[in-house]
């Protein structure tokens, strides 16, 4: 083998130590990063002419005529640097990497001939492909703790700056064909801003405000030196680039790297059908006679067992099995499903609630949406309910604690007070907004702390200007309002567990212990209710409260009990 030959194969060939194959994306991704992690820690080797004419930025085509015949570059402008070459070696001989290689081909093939299509439609190189491999393993649905979603992993802002829909009804960052569009569109301005596809890469991965400091501040363009300066790049970013580099010189060329026998997952395929009115996936299924599980398998950007309603007129487009369009058309156009209307959850309705007043249960208005829970349901949230008008229903006045300060509180003049409990988690702001308030006012008049979530059940007290349509808020005369704290607060609140509470006169040698064992209760339930400590010592005649079931509690030591009635506090 001449010289130069060696010499390359000998870049290709050098790798980490070996590992058994992980099966979880994830997990397989961690361990190319642990391979590439160990050959970036090993001493560099002696220069060759592989090394020196890449520190040159010599094209691979200048080098050893045998192997520039044998590696044939994919349609995307490649340089073959150092840290492209150290990648390339770990994919022709780490089985780590050539794990996730594998597995990744595998995935692609579902999607891989309409990506690449939508790509070079969109005037971009197909081997771009690949990002999405090294951003989410080509799964459509997965998440990010950071919030980015889909296959190519866009933030919610970066998908509706680039035309997706994300909203509680659809995520297009989720749509194999509408996200890789927009991912296309992406791209192609990164590369337009950045002037190469290293740089542009490296922007979809770090950002491009990040990279642009890098730039500005090592006065350079050229990749390779922002990834060898100190703080130049992120290391995932300085490895992002030439892994997906890599890929598309390694699938570019099967036969070099040993990938001609990869078995592949099924192409997936579809036709789109235009939806003009909401209807759920289980009765467009029985109608056409298509599986349902097909539909929602091929409709990742559904986020509901449902179609939604149409935006502006406009129908959605619905993908249905290929070769099944027709069926579903016909079935559209004979079918006939209860008249419904969009609503907007208020701040303070819960689903339960919502259905009461439209004569359903809960589980009836949950499949009506295609949900399978509440959870995702909050404020703002657009559902659909029957078409007609609600009826009332009748609600016993809730009991609500409030500070002793708020207790005859007086707001602005020129506003009305109300009240709101929450039916889910809400950020102060967002609740604030609902009310149309500030968030500061709503904070000083709940006296909330500044950076804590509020709780579903909690009450929220406001003074607002006129109606409120966007919230579900009670006048002060149709509530019932007790100091926090006060002897009758604790009465309604034991009460409605079903327990009695009493103030117990301590005797001669008595110990929360002793005392706890006389009402059938805990020593630790005292502790927690008198703040005292189970070892503490007790005087004579101090009190301890006690809660208690009904039929312990007719014990002579009952020295002050406050009445009580049948009203509850919620829970």
């Amino acid at each position: 083998m001449p010289r130069r030959s060696r010499a390359l194969a000998l870049a290709l060939l050098t790798a980490g130590a070996s590992a058994s194959a992980q099966s979880a994306p994830g997990d397989e991704l961690n361990a190319l990063r642990a391979a590439e992690r160990e050959l970036e820690s090993r001493p560099a080797p002696a220069a060759t002419a592989l090394e020196s004419a890449t520190r040159a930025g010599t094209s691979l085509a200048t080098l050893d005529p045998e192997v520039a015949a044998r590696l044939q570059m994919p349609a995307i402008e490649v340089r073959m640097t150092p840290l492209l070459a150290r990648e390339l070696a770990l994919y022709q001989s780490d089985s780590r990497a050539r794990s996730l290689l594998v597995a990744w081909i595998r995935r692609a093939a579902a999607y891989r001939a309409r990506i690449e299509q939508t790509l070079v439609n969109e005037g971009l190189p197909a081997s771009l492909v690949w990002v999405a491999a090294a951003e989410s393993a080509f799964n459509t649905r997965v998440c990010s703790p950071a919030g980015a979603c889909g296959m190519w992993q866009f933030t919610a802002d970066t998908a509706r700056a680039m035309g997706l829909r994300v909203d509680a009804w659809v995520d297009e960052r989720r749509d194999p064909e509408r996200s890789t569009r927009a991912a296309a569109r992406y791209l192609r301005e990164l590369r337009e801003r950045f002037g190469s596809w290293e740089l542009a890469l490296a922007a979809y991965n770090m950002g491009p405000v990040g990279l642009l400091r890098s730039v500005r501040k090592y006065n350079t363009n050229d990749f390779e030196v922002l990834a060898a300066n100190e703080a130049g790049l992120p290391w995932e970013t300085a490895h992002y680039v030439p892994r997906i580099l890599g890929l598309a010189i390694a699938t570019h060329n099967e036969a070099v790297f040993g990938l001609g026998s990869v078995r592949v997952d099924p192409v997936v395929s579809w036709e789109d059908v235009p939806v003009t009115r909401s209807m759920t996936l289980a009765e467009i299924a029985r109608a056409s006679r298509v599986s349902e599980s097909q539909l929602r398998e091929i409709n990742p950007a559904l986020l509901r067992a449902r179609v939604p309603p149409p935006v502006e007129g406009a129908p959605f487009l619905l993908h249905v099995p290929r070769g099944s369009g027709e069926a579903v058309r016909q079935a559209l156009s004979e079918a006939r499903s209860a008249p419904t209307r969009s609503y907007n959850v208020r701040l303070g309705e819960g689903l339960e609630e919502i259905a009461a007043r439209y004569g359903m249960r809960e589980s009836q208005l949950l499949n009506l949406n295609g949900l399978s829970s509440s959870s995702s349901v909050g404020t703002g949230t657009s559902i659909l309910v029957p078409d007609r008008e609600p009826e009332a229903v009748r609600e016993e006045a809730p009991v609500i604690a409030v500070d002793p300060a708020a207790m005859e509180s007086a707001g602005p003049s020129d506003r009305t007070r109300v009240f709101v409990r929450l039916a889910s988690a809400e950020e102060p702001g967002d609740a604030a907004r609902a009310l149309g308030v500030t968030r500061a006012e709503l904070l000083a008049w709940n006296g909330l702390a500044d950076d804590a979530r509020l709780q579903s059940g909690m009450w929220l007290q406001a003074w607002v200007r006129g109606a409120v349509p966007t919230a579900r808020v009670w006048q002060v005369n149709e509530v019932e309002l007790l100091v926090r704290g006060s002897d009758e607060f604790h009465n309604r609140a034991v009460e409605a567990t079903g327990l009695v509470r009493q103030r117990v006169v301590v005797r001669e040698g008595d110990s929360l212990s002793a005392i706890a064992q006389r009402f059938h209760t805990r020593v630790a339930n005292l502790e927690r209710i008198n703040r005292r400590d189970r070892n503490a010592t007790l005087r004579v005649g101090e009190t301890v409260v006690v809660y208690t079931e009904p039929q312990h509690a007719t014990s002579p030591e009952v020295a002050d009990r406050s009445a009580t009635n049948a009203a509850t506090l919620p829970e």
